[in-house]
């Protein structure tokens, strides 16, 4: 009796593949960032407080492109606490992962360190506790010339070029089943006496989408970025 054997012909792809599915995101969960990605206090940090090991570990993946502030987080976040002098930069709860987080680790913070990642930066927008107004002054804090008021804004924190950001994710995972509850005891505390109350399983659903204000669209995966299919 003979062994037997299977015989695999490869053909090259009729499509190509686009190096942009090859992504990761970091998120303020647990070590991630604080600790991981940033960590002033360590030895193996360099003066902006960005581990040398972890980036070259993080090279080694080769990623296309990277995506923060989350993750789930990013429904909570708010970019202008996170951007200037440090001893000027808002704390806040992490309403979602749990401690406090300093904004150290900003806009500036994590398009350097793309830069150092050789990845493409993606930005994603708070679409749940944020509003489209906040969304697209930050695109035009990252994108826009010195004559636009957040571009102003940008360069007077030290950043006369725009950081040309191709890639902004529509908020994460908005209609998700498994983070509904999570993400409603966040925002509520934070919305006005009309949206709070008594929510059950069976209306989440309905309320997600109404926080959201955009049903339930969600963007969670760095391919399907806004600006990978509207960069006009």
């Amino acid at each position: 009796m003979t062994d037997p054997v299977i015989s695999m012909a490869f053909k090259p792809t009729e499509f190509p593949i686009s190096p942009l599915i090859f992504g990761h995101f970091i998120e303020f969960i647990e070590n991630c960032m604080i600790g991981g990605v940033y960590d002033p206090d360590s030895p193996a940090s360099d003066e902006k407080g960005i581990r040398q090991d972890v980036l070259e570990k993080a090279k080694g993946l080769r990623p296309a492109i990277l995506r923060w502030p989350g993750g789930t987080f990013a429904n909570t976040y708010h970019w202008m606490d996170a951007i200037g002098p440090l001893p000027q930069r808002r704390k806040r709860k992490n309403l979602i992962w749990g401690g406090i987080v300093d904004n150290a680790f900003g806009t500036a913070e994590f398009i350097q360190y793309c830069r150092a990642l050789g990845a493409e930066p993606m930005l994603c927008v708070n679409m749940a506790s944020g509003t489209a107004q906040e969304a697209a002054e930050w695109v035009e804090y990252c994108n826009g010339p010195v004559t636009s008021e957040y571009g102003r804004i940008r360069v007077e924190r030290g950043h006369p070029e725009p950081y040309n950001v191709k890639f902004w994710s529509l908020g994460n995972e908005i209609g998700y089943r498994h983070m509904e509850g999570r993400l409603l005891k966040a925002l509520l505390p934070l919305l006005g006496e009309e949206a709070r109350g008594q929510h059950t399983r069976e209306h989440e659903a309905k309320d997600m989408a109404h926080l959201s204000g955009v049903g339930y669209f969600c963007c969670s995966n760095p391919a399907m970025g806004y600006g990978e299919h509207h960069q006009d």
